[in-house]
């Protein structure tokens, strides 16, 4: 076992590296990210440059399939195409944002038909800042 200065200095040294570990109760264990993307090509060259850099990626062609995983066992990261056959990126999202906060990437090659993008989730409520005059 690890003291706690060892940890922090191999912990330290990982992200300097090319892996990126993260330590667990088993030992130490690469941080896994869920890709889903239909293109074929798109999919496997976000696998191949996050798995060179380190991280366990497991890549899905649907949505379908990322949602049964997701809920089997939870991913540090999920980067989801928006359209997608069947489920698309989109209801992903909102699927895994109503049980769970992780960090979520929407791709997408679509350019919005408006110069402003719409909010497409409900954000944090701000609070409204007055200037003395």
């Amino acid at each position: 076992m690890r003291s706690a200065k060892e940890a922090d200095e191999f912990y330290i040294q990982s992200r300097v590296g090319a892996a990126r570990l993260c330590i667990g109760f088993g030992g130490i264990m690469k941080q896994l990210i869920y890709i889903a993307e239909d293109e074929k090509n798109i999919r496997e060259t976000l696998r191949s440059f996050l798995e060179n850099d380190g991280y366990e990626v497991c890549a899905f062609e649907t949505g379908d399939a990322l949602l049964g995983a997701f809920f089997k066992r939870r991913s540090d990261l999920v980067i989801l195409d928006i359209m997608m056959p069947g489920t698309d990126g989109l209801t992903c999202c909102r699927l895994i944002r109503e049980k769970n906060n992780v960090p979520i990437i929407l791709l997408t090659a679509k350019v919005p038909e408006t110069p402003t993008t719409p909010v497409l989730f409900p954000v944090s409520p701000m609070r409204e800042i007055h200037q003395a005059s």
